[in-house]
């Protein structure tokens, strides 16, 4: 697995966790580290919303809401987390795994890392 979180122009990434037990029908929510200091958690359970806040900290979050139809929850962060120059490059790491654990901590595997760029002319490329 690779995650490209360095959020040059025109950039997207998503990580997709697929829950470790293997259920009749699979369960798998989706982490978008939007913009430079957004972080958007889609089809996730509340118990895990609330444990991501916790490991955030109230500290680094300057707003919280639901949107897209309440299937999505968004955290604004203090400051550009996920521009990673310098020293901030050990930090944006830290946080990422601070937030691998949380989720496997609840039995959530991260199952896939998708890059989606908009290449040439603008056209998407996905990877």
């Amino acid at each position: 697995m690779s995650a490209d979180v360095s959020k040059k122009q025109q950039d997207k990434n998503s990580l997709i966790f697929q829950l470790g037990v293997s259920p009749t029908s699979t369960s798998f929510f989706v982490v978008l580290f939007n913009e430079v200091d957004k972080l958007r958690l889609i089809g996730a359970p509340y118990e895990l919303v609330h444990a991501v806040q916790q490991n955030i900290g109230a500290d680094e979050i300057q707003r919280e809401e639901r949107v897209y139809l309440v299937i999505a929850y968004q955290f604004k962060l203090r400051g550009y987390p996920w521009v990673n120059n310098g020293d901030e490059a050990g930090t944006c790491r830290m946080k990422l795994l601070a937030l691998l654990d949380c989720f496997t901590s609840f039995g959530w595997q991260l199952h896939a890392s998708i890059d989606m760029s908009i290449g040439y002319e603008g056209h998407d490329t996905d990877t």
